[in-house]
């Protein structure tokens, strides 16, 4: 194995540094039935997508029988809808 370098003034990657933050999901209080809407910045869509898609798949690993979709209601707006809670 080779050993381990530390570089100096190496460039973050685009996809690091254009990421969108997300607020606090309020995942752990919905129960089957109830969605959210989640508004989306300036023609951010598809990177508020990516990102919300991937909070909510490692939200559902962690609680086994929680089940939630997400689908595109504008270019300005993301629903989430809970399918079935982890309770």
């Amino acid at each position: 194995m080779s050993p381990i370098i530390i570089e100096d003034n190496v460039p973050l990657p685009n996809r690091v540094v254009d990421r969108v933050p997300l607020p606090a999901l309020p995942l752990d209080e919905m129960k089957a039935g109830q969605s959210f809407k989640l508004g989306v910045n300036n023609g951010d869509l598809d990177k508020t997508l990516n990102s919300l898609r991937m909070k909510i798949q490692r939200y559902q690993k962690k609680h086994v029988g929680s089940k939630f979709s997400v689908t595109t209601e504008s270019p300005q707006a993301i629903r989430v809808f809970c399918r079935a809670s982890h309770e």
